[in-house]
């Protein structure tokens, strides 16, 4: 499902926020531990804004989040351990204000797989693939900017997007 703020509504981030509480409202006796085992990743960001969420943010700005194979590993670190950890009641997952992810990275896929296929036999997909599918907690895609391709399908593998009004989505493969 696809969820438009309207002019004059309520904030995409407010908006989210809300989301996020009336979700795990529920687990509420569940506070968020700080002290986590989990160790700092260099493509994905998490932050805990409210007591049950988790936020992974997606930290590979400059390349408009296109998903490299290190990215796609932390985001299946971070969903295992929101699916391991009892003070995750929702995950959301998010970009920056350009782009939520601009897809695949192209250049890496150019350079490292000889095709999309290749990347699935060599399994560079598999943990994210994985990751998703085992992670019971509800998915929340907080989409800003653009979600192209890999980003695009990113966002529909969750439970929930939310579109911001810069939201853009696509899917470029057919001119690749």
């Amino acid at each position: 499902e696809i969820n438009h703020v309207p002019p004059g509504g309520m904030s995409f981030a407010r908006a989210a926020r809300s989301l996020c509480r009336s979700l795990v409202r529920a687990r509420a006796h569940r506070l968020y531990s700080s002290s986590s085992s989990l160790s700092p990743m260099e493509h994905v960001t998490l932050t805990t804004p409210a007591a049950g969420v988790l936020v992974v943010e997606l930290n590979r700005p400059k390349a408009l989040n296109a998903l490299s194979d290190a990215l796609m590993k932390d985001l299946g670190v971070a969903l295992a351990h929101a699916q391991q950890d009892q003070a995750v009641g929702a995950v959301v997952i998010t970009g920056n204000d350009k782009a939520f992810a601009a897809g695949a990275d192209v250049k890496e896929l150019a350079r490292e797989h000889a095709n999309r296929e290749d990347c699935v036999k060599k399994a560079c997909l598999k943990t994210w693939y994985d990751a998703m599918g085992a992670t019971s907690k509800p998915k929340i895609a907080a989409v800003r900017g653009y979600a192209f391709g890999g980003g695009c399908e990113l966002a529909l593998a969750c439970d929930i997007v939310i579109a911001a009004e810069n939201a853009h989505f696509g899917f470029s493969q057919v001119s690749l």
